[in-house]
Protein backbone atom coordinates (compact mmCIF):
# COMPACT_ATOMS: atom_id res chain seq x y z
CA UNK A 1 0.00 0.00 0.00
CA UNK A 2 2.94 2.13 1.13
CA UNK A 3 4.52 1.78 -2.53
CA UNK A 4 1.58 2.44 -4.59
CA UNK A 5 0.71 6.14 -2.72
CA UNK A 6 4.75 7.14 -2.46
CA UNK A 7 6.01 5.47 -6.08
CA UNK A 8 3.15 4.45 -8.11
CA UNK A 9 0.67 7.37 -7.69
CA UNK A 10 3.38 10.55 -8.77
CA UNK A 11 4.42 8.52 -11.67
CA UNK A 12 0.58 8.26 -12.90
CA UNK A 13 0.20 12.01 -12.31
CA UNK A 14 3.27 12.75 -14.26
CA UNK A 15 2.09 10.33 -17.26
CA UNK A 16 -0.85 11.67 -17.04
CA UNK A 17 -0.02 15.43 -17.34
CA UNK A 18 1.97 14.45 -20.02
CA UNK A 19 -1.02 12.47 -21.77
CA UNK A 20 -3.25 15.86 -21.46
CA UNK A 21 -0.52 17.70 -22.85
CA UNK A 22 -0.30 16.00 -26.00
CA UNK A 23 -3.66 15.21 -26.07
CA UNK A 24 -6.02 18.11 -25.82
CA UNK A 25 -5.51 22.02 -25.36
CA UNK A 26 -3.29 23.97 -23.15
CA UNK A 27 -6.22 25.15 -21.11
CA UNK A 28 -7.08 21.63 -19.18
CA UNK A 29 -2.87 21.40 -19.11
CA UNK A 30 -2.21 23.90 -16.98
CA UNK A 31 -5.14 22.93 -14.45
CA UNK A 32 -3.74 19.51 -13.93
CA UNK A 33 -0.47 20.80 -13.51
CA UNK A 34 -1.18 23.71 -10.91
CA UNK A 35 -3.02 20.48 -9.33
CA UNK A 36 -0.48 18.07 -9.30
CA UNK A 37 1.71 21.44 -7.64
CA UNK A 38 -0.33 22.02 -5.27
CA UNK A 39 -0.76 17.90 -4.52
CA UNK A 40 3.41 17.71 -4.29
CA UNK A 41 3.23 20.82 -2.21
CA UNK A 42 0.75 19.57 0.28
CA UNK A 43 2.29 16.66 0.95
CA UNK A 44 6.13 17.83 1.48
CA UNK A 45 5.05 20.48 3.85
CA UNK A 46 3.21 17.43 5.64
CA UNK A 47 6.53 15.30 5.64
CA UNK A 48 7.94 18.53 6.83
CA UNK A 49 5.56 18.82 9.97
CA UNK A 50 5.43 15.38 10.40
CA UNK A 51 8.80 13.91 10.65
CA UNK A 52 10.63 15.56 13.29
CA UNK A 53 6.97 14.88 15.47
CA UNK A 54 7.29 10.78 14.30
CA UNK A 55 11.07 10.66 15.13
CA UNK A 56 10.29 12.38 18.48
CA UNK A 57 7.45 9.64 19.20
CA UNK A 58 9.82 6.75 17.66
CA UNK A 59 12.27 7.79 20.48
CA UNK A 60 9.67 7.44 23.34
CA UNK A 61 8.34 3.91 21.71
CA UNK A 62 11.94 3.00 21.94
CA UNK A 63 12.82 3.99 25.44
CA UNK A 64 9.59 2.73 26.53
CA UNK A 65 10.05 -0.60 24.65
CA UNK A 66 13.51 -0.80 26.65
CA UNK A 67 11.73 -0.17 29.86
CA UNK A 68 9.23 -3.21 29.25
CA UNK A 69 11.95 -5.50 28.14
CA UNK A 70 13.85 -4.57 31.37
CA UNK A 71 11.09 -5.44 33.58
CA UNK A 72 10.28 -8.80 31.69
CA UNK A 73 14.19 -9.64 32.34
CA UNK A 74 13.97 -8.76 35.93
CA UNK A 75 10.53 -10.56 36.35
CA UNK A 76 11.90 -13.74 35.09
CA UNK A 77 15.07 -13.20 37.04
CA UNK A 78 12.92 -13.17 40.15
CA UNK A 79 11.18 -16.00 39.48
CA UNK A 80 14.68 -17.98 38.13
CA UNK A 81 15.74 -17.15 41.72
CA UNK A 82 12.58 -18.35 43.56
CA UNK A 83 13.20 -21.72 41.61
CA UNK A 84 16.57 -22.12 42.95
CA UNK A 85 15.47 -21.16 46.71
CA UNK A 86 12.89 -23.65 46.33
CA UNK A 87 15.09 -26.40 44.87
CA UNK A 88 17.56 -25.62 47.84
CA UNK A 89 14.88 -26.33 49.87
CA UNK A 90 14.20 -29.88 48.52
CA UNK A 91 17.52 -30.80 48.19
CA UNK A 92 18.44 -29.83 51.87
CA UNK A 93 15.04 -32.32 52.77
CA UNK A 94 16.72 -35.24 50.98
CA UNK A 95 19.92 -34.82 52.54
CA UNK A 96 18.36 -34.60 56.01
CA UNK A 97 16.21 -37.58 55.56
CA UNK A 98 12.99 -35.68 55.04
CA UNK A 99 10.90 -37.75 52.47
Amino acid sequence: MLFRVVVYAPIVGIGGFIRVLNRSNTSMAWIIGLAILCIIGIMLLLFIIAMPKFKKLQELVDKLNLEGIDKVFILHDLYSIDLKEQIKKKVEEKINGKN
